[in-house]
């Protein structure tokens, strides 16, 4: 999986373009801001799109609150990849993974 092998394969040097460009971007460089912003954007509609499809299709409870949904699974991956670079194990990404995975098979039809 993707994030599970985060730490000894990124996909980016440096590590977490949305994470990186996000924490650099403050009140005063209003440029940074806006592309993490729109990174930002761009992830959660893509995640919203998938479970949005999977309601849809009947595979996703319909009394999902999306919006919400999608910013804890980011949060969650996110932060754990903050969490798993300050102590240099894989320990956070893995613990998140398996939280995300339970809480995911709990959205299932």
């Amino acid at each position: 999986m993707f994030f599970e092998n985060f730490l000894k394969e990124p996909p980016y040097p440096g590590g977490c373009p949305l994470l990186n460009s996000a924490a650099e971007s403050d009140d005063t460089n209003a440029g940074l801001r806006q592309q993490s912003f729109g990174m930002l954007v761009n992830l959660k509609s893509c995640f919203k799109r998938v479970l949005e499809t999977g309601i849809e299709k009947g595979e996703v409870k319909l009394d999902m609150h999306v919006a919400q949904t999608v910013c804890v699974f980011i949060a969650t991956l996110e932060g754990s990849i903050i969490i798993s670079k300050l102590e240099r194990n894989n320990d956070a990404i893995t613990s998140c993974i398996a939280f995300l995975t339970s809480t995911h098979a709990g959205l299932r039809t």
